[in-house]
């Protein structure tokens, strides 16, 4: 009798992130240099968008956009 392969049912971790890590608001808004307030007033105003917002409604940042916003916003207002 010829043993089969056995493969794995689970391929990754629960709660694994696949490609670009974004983080949560607090954690944005401490690597950006904000107040976890002033981003979520950001998002709440249209000054700043998130990558993506979760079914829950928490929203997801990539903090060298949220860098790149901030940057073009200045740029637009001198």
């Amino acid at each position: 009798m010829r043993a089969m392969p056995v493969q794995s049912a689970v391929t990754r971790t629960y709660g694994a992130q696949v490609g670009p890590s974004y983080v949560t608001t607090t954690e944005a808004a401490k690597l950006v240099g904000l107040s976890k307030r002033t981003l979520q007033r950001y998002h709440r105003d249209g000054v700043l968008e998130p990558e993506y917002v979760t079914a829950g409604g928490h929203a997801r940042w990539d903090p060298d956009k949220i860098i790149e916003q901030l940057k073009a916003r200045r740029r637009r207002s001198e």
